[in-house]
């Protein structure tokens, strides 16, 4: 015999429901907002991504780079060089 619910609880069960759902959605919702605000501070402008000396600034980049010893300025070279081939295959488009 299948258990049956009051039709009283079912409305309790529902009105919990849509009080979790509320919360739920609330909570992603100031994620999101945290998120963006996070994300506006590190980039400045919120506009643009972090161009590499953003990156090699932060410190969890050169504690991983200290440990992996990756050497910035050969880093920088080997940047270099890419972007300078990607500009000759016509692959990336020079800055104005």
């Amino acid at each position: 015999m299948a258990a049956s619910i009051s039709p009283q609880c079912g409305h309790v069960f529902d009105a919990y429901q849509r009080y979790i759902f509320g919360m739920a959605t609330d909570m992603a919702r100031m994620q999101v907002e945290e998120d963006q605000a996070m994300t506006e501070d590190f980039y400045q402008d919120g506009l643009r991504e972090p161009g590499l000396g953003d990156m090699l600034a932060d410190p969890i980049t050169r504690a991983m780079m200290r440990r992996d010893g990756v050497d910035e300025s050969a880093l920088r070279a080997l940047m270099a060089s890419q972007r300078e081939s990607l500009l000759e295959q016509g692959r990336l488009l020079r800055a104005e």
